[in-house]
């Protein structure tokens, strides 16, 4: 019968024999160093839970160059709530490599440069970034990139010199415009965000594409630029649909929250959601769910960009190169009530509830 021993007697020859692995393969494991989903792993940390035994990072930090920490700098938290999104799936990754989360929230150019020192000083293995297009927080991203790796998660990259990773958002717009085209819809409007940021300019690029390709081509009043709020889409919806002989039988929104405030100014103008207007969002927020009739939404994949991003900055000490990784994930769309159209076929005659294309 084997003896149990005290957490303060277990060490890691005592889970390497009863993983029977070596200690060096219970090191890589438990570290995350070892990433493999495999059998060994399996053993090796069945064998820990049973012992009891947790790898004490601290110590093996003052032995190592390696700190278990990873560094996330996202800016304010906005009313999309995206980055919250983003924080949820990044933590859950971090955690899953066996790593150590230290965060900065801030959108003040002085305050993101100070929290960049601090998180340097503190030896962090790796640093993931929400963009902010500040000139001298690229610069400093550019000054450290070959002494740490750095990954960028959407939005237009900032520079070449670091690794980004997020939503193939060109491919995001043509799944919109063709949803809605399959659909039934025959004029399309866009509310796009501020053109200034990141990817506005390139998704109008793409939206205009698509509809002429498609002949879906919009009055030019119906493609309009402004902040991701649902009092915009709402201010939005009620000026596109005041004058009743010219009007779109769809509206792409750039975030759920234009989404919803469109489909509250519908409602209030007597239209029916989708009969006489479909409504497809950006974000695949909760309340998608909760609006009557539900909404569309484009998913961006979260927990699989976080993931790469994580991997990256595992594997960084791996290459010999250190050149940076591009990596574009194609969203999913989430159909839901609010672009449901009835079409020959008994197949189609029942409204969606929430599945992925």
């Amino acid at each position: 019968m084997t003896r149990k021993l005290a957490t303060g007697q277990v060490s890691i020859a005592n889970v390497a024999a009863l993983a029977d692995v070596s200690t060096a393969t219970v090191s890589r494991v438990l570290s995350g160093q070892r990433d493999k989903d495999d059998d060994i792993s399996r053993r090796v940390k069945d064998a820990a839970a049973k012992l009891n035994y947790s790898v004490n990072f601290a110590a093996s930090s003052l032995r190592s160059d390696v700190t278990r920490t990873i560094g996330l700098m996202l800016p304010e938290m906005d009313d999309e709530q995206t980055p919250a999104h983003v924080l949820n799936s990044l933590s859950a990754a971090i955690r899953d490599a066996g790593r150590y989360l230290l965060l900065s929230i801030t959108a003040d150019p002085e305050q993101q440069k100070e929290d960049l020192r601090s998180l340097l000083t503190r030896g962090i293995d790796g640093l993931i970034v929400i963009p902010e297009n500040n000139e001298d927080f690229i610069a400093s991203l550019n000054a450290e990139h070959k002494n740490l790796p750095i990954v960028q998660l959407g939005g237009k990259s900032l520079t070449s010199h670091i690794s980004w990773v997020g939503t193939d958002q060109s491919e995001a717009m043509r799944m919109t415009v063709d949803h809605l085209a399959e659909q039934g819809a025959h004029a399309i409007a866009y509310l796009s965000r501020e053109l200034e940021s990141y990817t506005a300019a390139d998704l109008f690029t793409t939206f205009y594409t698509q509809a002429n390709a498609l002949d879906l081509t919009p009055d030019p009043n119906w493609v309009q630029f402004g902040p991701c709020t649902m009092e915009r889409g709402y201010q939005a919806a009620i000026s596109l649909f005041r004058d009743r002989r010219n009007v779109p039988d769809a509206v792409v929104c750039a975030s759920d929250s234009i989404a919803l405030g469109v489909l509250i100014a519908c409602k209030q103008l007597g239209l029916q959601v989708p009969e006489d207007v479909k409504i497809i969002g950006y974000g695949d927020s909760p309340a998608c769910e909760q609006t009557q009739p539900a909404l569309t939404s484009i998913r961006p994949v979260y927990e699989d960009i976080a993931h790469e991003a994580v991997h990256i900055i595992s594997k960084w000490n791996e290459s010999m190169t250190k050149m940076p990784t591009y990596r574009a994930f194609k969203p999913e769309l989430v159909y839901r009530e609010s672009t449901w159209s009835a079409r020959t076929g008994s197949s189609d005659m029942t409204p969606p509830g929430s599945t992925n294309m």
